[in-house]
């Protein structure tokens, strides 16, 4: 029996360590325009906010989902990655940015706390201003992890790198239905998480470490883009 009661100690103090309490489903779309008119790329992702309550108190997050490919036509693209800075180097922050944008919260504890406040429910949507714009990444050849370069959206980095004509429109979050249901999974009720950039982006399923395919990268100086500012499983 000792043995029994081992396992439930074990159970106890998981569930006492790490609480799961909020989740909350959202739809990240960025707008472009381009010679032809508007073009728009939109990701449902899902962040989940996590209250550690052992030794020290405070709050972590999970993302899901991936990166919003805009595709403007004429082989030029826009990338919005999972991440914030223009060095791609704010990488959690991007799980609380429906909670930031549509309340003023901060990110991490200030984030939970403001959905603990709500019960955990959050609606409404946000045009994204300076600094809540995702980094937004352009690759000289798709095919080459290699070549991304950020773009400023405000420098006349898009007409630089695209031509004429393109420049950034907007970038908007919009709380979307979640269901638990496994009617969910199939999108017969509520809003599916996105998949599928790997079709865009095929080097995600063989690249490891860095994008640049070095085995270091300082965060402070350089651009270190990895695979997980492009898909969060």
């Amino acid at each position: 029996m000792k043995w029994l009661a081992g396992i439930a100690l074990v159970i106890w103090a998981t569930w006492a360590l790490t609480d799961t309490t909020h989740t909350l489903r959202w739809k990240l779309t960025i707008e472009v325009e381009t010679p032809q008119g508007i073009s728009s790329g939109a990701s449902v992702l899902e962040s989940s906010f996590f209250e550690q309550s052992g030794v020290v108190r405070g709050a972590s997050s999970k993302l899901l989902g991936q990166a919003i490919f805009v595709d403007l036509g004429d082989g030029n693209h826009i990338i919005a990655a999972l991440v914030h800075g223009e060095r791609a180097q704010l990488y959690d922050a991007i799980a609380a940015l429906p909670v930031t944008a549509i309340t003023g919260a901060g990110w991490g504890w200030s984030a939970y706390q403001e959905l603990s406040r709500r019960n955990g429910s959050l609606t409404g949507n946000a045009e994204l201003r300076p600094p809540l714009i995702p980094t937004l990444v352009h690759f000289l050849d798709l095919n080459d992890p290699r070549s991304a370069r950020v773009l400023d959206p405000f420098d006349g980095s898009f007409e630089t790198a695209l031509g004429p004509g393109y420049r950034f429109n907007r970038a908007t979050v919009e709380i979307v239905p979640t269901s638990w249901s496994p009617f969910s999974k199939n999108g017969l009720y509520g809003e599916t998480v996105t998949r599928g950039i790997e079709k865009r982006l095929p080097w995600l399923k063989v690249i490891k470490g860095y994008l640049s395919g070095a085995s270091g990268c300082n965060r402070n100086t350089e651009l270190c883009l990895d695979i997980g500012h492009f898909l969060r499983k």
